[in-house]
């Protein structure tokens, strides 16, 4: 089947091959896919665009990792998947029938979605909002819902108020929609082995994960009350998601975490009600979100760093306190990079880093009055590369070793000069604290991160990996420079442009909502 120019002809994704894949295998075979969709709206009373978006959702996912499913029509092994999928959906409905007697319904006006109880996302993102909105008298509290297996409530940092946990419900399913999912398509098996004998794709497959993801969610929301829910975690929504949480939910508001690259999971299908992004460069990154309504606020994680009330592109007044030189952040290549990036030559990669961290070696020898901060994540100071990076410094009194997460991680940032970087995300959200970040793609190991730094530029080096460059181009970023001001600040302006507070602006927003709901 030959589809052209409709809405999956996405401009920006036209030379994405995962994207191209979702496309063909979709349009191949629309017709049975759009069996499973309908399915959905019988049953489940989905949206037929979001249902549609939902199976799309699930092709594109399987590109990444488990395409090899998607075409293994073992009839007969699938359907005996398919069948313990259902025995466990029964069981795990029957266990959690036992225990609902004691879980007590939740009515509350906002919600925070919570992912880890420690390095929390209400100490990076709501902390601020929750300041502003609190001082209301507007009731709060926080949705736990991270992986793993846990009836007990866990202390969230930062975070005093109550706490609903369902860290369970993956695998612990609500007894209501696991009981209803069993007897409603228990027997949509034989449509399935009928789909996956036509056209030698495992439907089966593609079915019981949208199925999982109606379990899942469904288990995580139910009895609970809410006007607004606001979630940090941007990229884990989708529409089967939004859809289950619009039970009980009026509002859902998502903000952008980190910076928007070219992963589809953190660019396509984010349904939501509003969404709050770094900059227009973001916004325009995304495609097939519903309905969502977007504004570009800025990175919530730079408010505590930002000077109060000045928030114009203009303002240097936060570089007036440096107390180092030169952030160097310290990059994962030694971690399994290529199960996302599948044409990324991580030897390349590695040997490039091995060159910066030469070179920045050789740099601070020769230039002991510099002082500079080696910044790795949390939990990474006793990994690679951060553990041979320790050796190399060995001797060089100018730098120091350091492990941030988060906000944290700007402390560091907005008392410095510059900051150098490969592939982080932190560069991004670098900008919008005014500060000068260098870009290293040598040899264009960092191309298929698709972050915009292809091409030689001041802020990017790319061919030349000799000493003398890094140490020229070093010395311009340390310099006084109207030209650099000028060059930094419209990066600002397309990355970060931060123009006032990002709590402020969803904290106004909460209150509409509020309001409008009491008119």
């Amino acid at each position: 089947m030959n589809i052209e120019h409709d809405e999956l002809d996405i401009d920006g994704l036209s030379n994405n091959e995962y994207w191209k894949g979702t496309q063909s295998i979709y349009r191949d075979n629309k017709h049975c896919f759009d069996s499973l969709s309908e399915n959905l709206v019988k049953k489940y009373g989905f949206e037929r665009k979001l249902s549609r978006d939902s199976v799309l959702y699930e092709i594109m996912s399987v590109q990444y990792k488990n395409n090899k499913n998607l075409f293994d029509v073992n009839i007969l092994v699938w359907s005996l998947i398919y069948l313990m999928v259902f025995l466990f959906i029964l069981v795990s409905g029957l266990f959690s029938l036992c225990f609902s007697f004691f879980s007590k319904k939740s009515h509350t006006e906002v919600i925070y979605e919570e992912m880890w109880p420690t390095k929390s996302l209400y100490n990076r993102f709501y902390e601020y909002i929750d300041v502003k909105i609190s001082s209301e008298n507007i009731r709060r509290t926080v949705l736990l819902i991270s992986p793993g297996i846990n009836f007990i409530n866990e202390k969230i940092q930062s975070w005093k108020g109550p706490v609903i946990n369902r860290r369970y419900s993956g695998l612990v399913f609500n007894f209501r929609i696991s009981f209803r999912v069993f007897f409603c398509d228990l027997l949509y098996l034989f449509s399935l082995i009928k789909l996956s004998k036509i056209n030698k794709v495992n439907y089966i497959y593609i079915y019981l994960r949208l199925l999982r993801k109606l379990l899942t969610y469904y288990s995580q929301s139910h009895d609970i009350k809410a006007r607004v829910l606001i979630s940090a975690s941007d990229y884990y929504w989708n529409p089967i998601k939004y859809h289950m949480y619009k039970r009980n939910i009026n509002k859902i508001i998502l903000l952008q975490h980190n910076h928007c690259d070219d992963y589809l999971h953190v660019r396509m299908f984010q349904y939501c009600d509003y969404y709050y992004a770094h900059s227009q460069q973001s916004i325009n990154k995304h495609a097939l979100c519903g309905s969502a309504k977007f504004f570009n606020v800025g990175s919530f994680q730079l408010i505590p760093y930002m000077v109060e009330n000045k928030w114009n592109d203009n303002d240097n007044d936060n570089d007036n306190d440096n107390d180092n030189d030169i952030v160097f952040v310290s990059q994962t290549v030694f971690d399994n990079l290529v199960s996302n990036c599948k044409e990324l030559d991580q030897g390349k990669l590695q040997d490039s880093y091995k060159t910066l961290v030469d070179n920045f070696y050789n740099y601070l020898k020769k230039n002991p009055s510099v002082k500079a901060v080696y910044m790795s994540k949390t939990g990474y100071g006793d990994n690679q590369p951060t553990v041979d990076d320790r050796k190399t410094f060995e001797g060089i009194n100018n730098i120091k070793f350091v492990e941030t997460n988060g906000k944290e991680t700007f402390k560091f940032i907005s008392s410095s000069k510059v900051v150098i970087n490969m592939y982080s995300t932190v560069g991004f959200e670098s900008y919008g604290l005014n500060k000068r970040v260098l870009w290293i793609n040598y040899n264009g190991c960092c191309d298929v991160f698709n972050f915009n730094t292809d091409d030689e530029d001041i802020h990017v080096m790319t061919s030349n990996t000799d000493y003398d460059a890094f140490e020229d181009r070093l010395n311009l970023l340390l310099s006084e420079s109207d030209i650099l001001d000028v060059h930094y600040g419209k990066l600002k302006q397309k990355y970060m442009n931060v123009c006032k507070s990002p709590a402020n602006i969803v904290a106004s927003q909460i209150e509409s909502i509020l309001k409008d709901d009491h008119v």
